[in-house]
């Protein structure tokens, strides 16, 4: 149900994204076919609306991102917290040190053993190597 939401949500996002950029698409393709026949100050005038457009658009495009970032947060966020405790709990039961996901682009990690983390090792003897 939280997927399908959140689908939806990014579907509508994209389709308004879409009308607006072929808005923009549309206002300059007129522009281009009068342009040769605008004065320069109009021209100059119908190009800062074009341009302010742009700034709308991106603007708007920006908004939606960063909404629909939070609402995959909200609606995302609990299912993919207990997958990871679930598979954190296969880990630690069949005492495996590392479960990687086959199918994400280049075995992403799903699990390990906080044990295996070498960082505090490297950084003791970087120090005493100073």
């Amino acid at each position: 149900m939280a997927e399908s939401t959140y689908r939806r949500e990014f579907q509508a996002s994209q389709v308004e994204v879409q009308k607006l950029q072929h808005q923009l698409d549309s206002a300059v393709q007129v522009f281009d076919q009068q342009s040769l026949v605008l004065s320069p100050a109009a021209r100059q005038a119908r190009q800062k609306d074009l341009q302010t457009m742009q700034q709308h658009m991106e603007q708007r495009s920006s908004e939606l991102q960063d909404h629909l970032q939070q609402r995959e947060q909200e609606l995302l966020g609990p299912l993919r917290a207990r997958i990871t405790s679930v598979i954190q709990g296969i880990r630690a039961e069949m005492n495996y040190a590392l479960i990687l996901d086959a199918d994400a682009a280049g075995g992403f990690v799903a699990a390990w053993d906080p044990a295996l983390n070498i960082t505090p090792r490297v950084l003791q003897r970087l120090t005493q190597a100073q």
